[in-house]
């Protein structure tokens, strides 16, 4: 996909979530290299794959949750633009379903990529969210789940 003659780096991600005595709890991965880059499970598009495959296999790859633990709700997708590193030569998209973890035995496994992971309430994981971009990403989120409650 390119914008004018720039190529539009792809990725994609999971905004895992679980239920904690009734409240919403998010899942957000510390960066290795990065100690302040949180984010949910999330990467790169490869070659051959879609926005689709490129989620689960992340989510798989950076926190060990296969899709037999998620249950997805497929009437949430959100898609981010910005520019990496604000540079307007480097235009990127990552496209976030949310899914539950449903399997309460399920544990996180985290790879190399990450140094920690936590479980946050929605205001926590807004406040630590490596990107302006993650936070309305999370705060629809959390609409969107709190609506259905209704």
């Amino acid at each position: 996909m390119a914008t004018g003659s720039k190529e539009v780096i792809r990725s994609a991600g999971k905004v895992v979530y679980r239920v904690v005595d009734g409240s919403f709890e998010y899942l957000m991965l510390r960066a290795a290299k990065t100690k302040e880059h949180w984010t949910p499970p999330k990467g790169h598009v490869d070659p051959g794959e879609d926005e689709w495959m490129a989620a689960v296999r992340e989510t798989e790859e950076e926190a060990g949750l296969t899709p037999a633990v998620l249950k997805v709700d497929d009437t949430f997708q959100h898609t981010i633009f910005y520019n990496c590193n604000g540079d307007p030569n480097q235009p990127k998209t990552v496209k976030w379903w949310l899914a539950e973890l449903v399997d309460s035995s399920a544990q996180v496994v985290i790879s190399h990529e990450h140094s920690s992971f936590k479980w946050l309430p929605l205001e926590e994981a807004v406040e630590i969210a490596a990107y302006d971009a993650l936070k309305p990403l999370l705060r629809s989120a959390d609409q969107f789940l709190q609506s259905k409650r209704s």
